[in-house]
């Protein structure tokens, strides 16, 4: 085809252009409906074929009866109702309760701790259990029901049942025993008692921690006539006090001085340097303070609530404070974990107080 009749077939198309569109749609259209028509021929002839294959089954027991479903109702309602035994004075004959041993699945009593037959330890009943506790709350059932408590009741060890400042809860852990499934001993005090309470100690809680910056700075010593030494410790504020070994400043003794001047290089020169070291102590903690140097110590503090009044307590460590009549000491203040060592002074014994729960 020359360039000419290439030419004449582009015009004839850009003429013609939306015709042949319909005509090539018109096209497309009729052969769906064609192949539709095909699969709609073979779809029927497929369900003919299966409905003359059905038609032609036979039962192969034409005679059998329907199935009688009265047997079957008899035996469930047995199953939902079974047969009990009523109460009968001769009870040499009438069958104990029992159940499935959990090892060896024989039957057993019912409240059996042991299996006869296996001698595997059974699980205790809900009831006799002297840890089964029902609301989750800390405190046995059987303790619960024993104090007047509601053992479904998460709250109650919360309340204060005999008004002495002290919760259920505080009272119940006051003097808990190695093994409390034992209820037979005294676990806690008597909730029910308002003279029976636990230490106050046991109402004291920590409020919060903090820390306080170490401000004792050694800056100078300065010899008297009769050859002693006092030595310039800067406070803060800027205030200044003079001291001498063994006396004490804000809790701290000075106990010792150590002289120590080097020789240091600078490269160009070379200069004395004066490190001496004055040791001061609170309690066993010793600092030694450098001269002219600050000391890197952070010294904790904490504030204790006791719940009873909610009187705040200042304490540090090494403090003694008392609380109704009785004196403790702070071993350790731990900031991470909130909590707070002391020491009851009259015999040495600890406590761990905690931030409060509630």
């Amino acid at each position: 085809m020359n360039d000419s009749g290439i030419k004449g077939f582009s015009d004839w198309i850009k003429l013609y252009y939306d015709k042949v569109i319909v005509v090539m749609m018109l096209l497309v259209l009729v052969f769906s409906l064609v192949y539709l028509a095909v699969k709609i021929g073979m779809i029927r002839k497929v369900q003919e074929q299966h409905e003359q294959k059905i038609s032609s089954y036979e039962p192969k027991y034409p005679d059998a009866k329907p199935l009688d479903s009265v047997p079957y109702e008899h035996a469930l309602e047995k199953l939902q109702n079974p047969f009990q035994l009523t109460v009968w004075s001769n009870s040499i004959f009438v069958p104990e309760d029992r159940v499935w041993c959990i090892d060896c699945r024989m039957p057993i009593p019912y409240d059996a701790e042991k299996c006869t037959f296996c001698k595997a330890e059974q699980p205790l009943l809900r009831d006799l259990d002297p840890l089964w506790d029902t609301d989750k709350d800390g405190i046995p059932d059987l303790w619960e029901n024993k104090n007047k408590m509601d053992p479904t009741d998460p709250t109650d060890i919360y309340d204060d049942n005999d008004g002495d400042g002290f919760d259920n809860i505080t009272e119940f852990n006051a003097a808990p025993q190695t093994d409390k499934t034992d209820l037979r001993k005294k676990h806690g005090t008597d909730v029910n008692d308002p003279k029976d309470f636990p230490p106050p100690i046991k109402l004291l809680v920590v409020e919060s921690v903090g820390g306080v910056p170490f401000n004792l700075r050694f800056k100078a010593k300065t010899k008297m006539p009769d050859g002693s030494l006092k030595f310039q410790i800067n406070l803060r504020g800027n205030k200044t006090i003079m001291a001498k070994l063994a006396d004490t400043i804000e809790g701290f003794k000075l106990i010792n001085y150590k002289e120590n001047v080097v020789r240091e290089d600078t490269g160009t020169m070379v200069r004395k340097v004066d490190k001496s070291i004055l040791t001061v102590q609170r309690g066993k903690k010793k600092i030694q303070l450098m001269k002219n140097e600050r000391v890197p110590y952070t010294e904790f503090t904490a504030k204790l609530r006791f719940r009873l009044d909610d009187t705040i307590i200042d304490v540090k460590s090494g403090k003694v404070f008392d609380l109704k009549g009785t004196k403790y000491r702070v071993k350790n203040i731990d900031r991470d974990k909130t909590n707070v060592v002391v020491m009851r002074v009259e015999d040495n014994k600890q406590f761990i107080l905690r931030a409060d729960s509630k």
